[in-house]
């Protein structure tokens, strides 16, 4: 079922970022209080930029998710084809491999080979078209999943773009995403980092 915005602007932020994550990587961080409707806006920009062509990575992490290792990367990485990975050196499609639990392991996964591992998936998948890493309920993410993605959000290419949504947003990995974000299209160009703050309906209304 498609999800609409109903808020005056907001289908267009979402469109000038899904624009932006097209010709270079964008941010569109999604806050407000609870209930306010954060979850329906970050669900329509995952399905407008799916319809249009985005390889989207998505995670949804819940309290309970929050103290399993990688379970929000194996989210994301669960629906890409294993063949994105068969290129990479072996301890780095090794752990992968773990991540997603398809192959058996004894002692902790290698951090770092999952983290290069991860970033080589995503330049994979920007170099065959646009991508869009997309978590819902941000402040659930695992410490694991939360590490990786920091590592690889610095060291992005080009065309991808990160929609967040989260009731406490982690503002340590926001900071990190958004550097990075500037780091890919230049400290002058602050527009493709976009912080969408949701009133109620009732106050936007009053402030019009």
């Amino acid at each position: 079922m498609s999800r609409t915005i109903d808020r005056p602007g907001q289908a267009e932020v979402v469109e000038d970022f899904l624009a932006a994550a097209r010709s270079g990587s964008a941010a569109l961080i999604i806050e407000g209080e609870a209930g306010i409707g954060k979850t329906t806006v970050w669900l329509s920009a995952t399905e407008v930029a799916a319809r249009r062509g985005f390889q989207v990575l998505v995670a949804r992490p819940s309290a309970a998710e929050s103290v399993l290792a990688y379970g929000s990367l194996a989210d994301m990485l669960g629906g890409v084809d294993p063949g994105m990975w068969e290129h990479l050196p072996a301890p780095q499609r090794a752990a992968l491999e773990r991540v997603l639990l398809r192959a058996d392991g004894t002692g902790p996964v290698d951090q770092r080979a999952v983290a290069a591992g991860f970033r080589s998936v995503v330049d994979a998948l920007a170099g065959a078209g646009p991508v869009l890493l997309a978590i819902d309920d941000l402040q659930w993410l695992d410490t694991s999943s939360r590490l990786v993605i920091e590592f690889a959000a610095r060291r992005m290419p080009a065309g991808v773009g990160y929609p967040f949504e989260g009731d406490e947003v982690a503002e340590h990995l926001l900071a990190v995403l958004e550097a990075a974000a500037r780091d890919f299209v230049g400290a002058d160009r602050r527009d493709r980092v976009v912080d969408l703050d949701l009133e109620p309906v009732d106050r936007g209304r009053e402030a019009g």
